[in-house]
């Protein structure tokens, strides 16, 4: 995001950083700034307003894990095989085990 931001010619001042969304949102919610998030249903029961930026675009690595010690579900592995596929036919970025 910072990439995105200085090629706009913003120059954020960054106060804090938080491990994860919740971290992040309270932080927000506690008038501490603003940030930038991906759109949870966890924004609609905080008091924060949220604005659309359109026009940018940012990518974000996602993994999958499983135990690979315990029972997979079927859906499970249903659902990994497509990401997989999509992953060979170009539609999402390259799957790594």
């Amino acid at each position: 995001m910072e990439k995105i931001l200085k090629g706009a010619g913003v120059s954020p001042k960054v106060a804090y950083e938080a491990p994860d969304e919740e971290a992040i949102f309270s932080l927000v919610s506690a008038g501490f700034g603003v940030a930038f998030v991906a759109v949870t249903d966890a924004l609609k029961k905080l008091s924060v307003r949220t604005l659309r930026i359109d026009g940018v675009h940012a990518n974000c690595t996602l993994y999958m894990a499983h135990n690979v010690n315990r029972y997979l579900p079927p859906a499970a592995i249903r659902f990994m095989n497509h990401i997989k596929l999509c992953s060979k036919q170009g539609l999402i970025a390259e799957f790594k085990r």
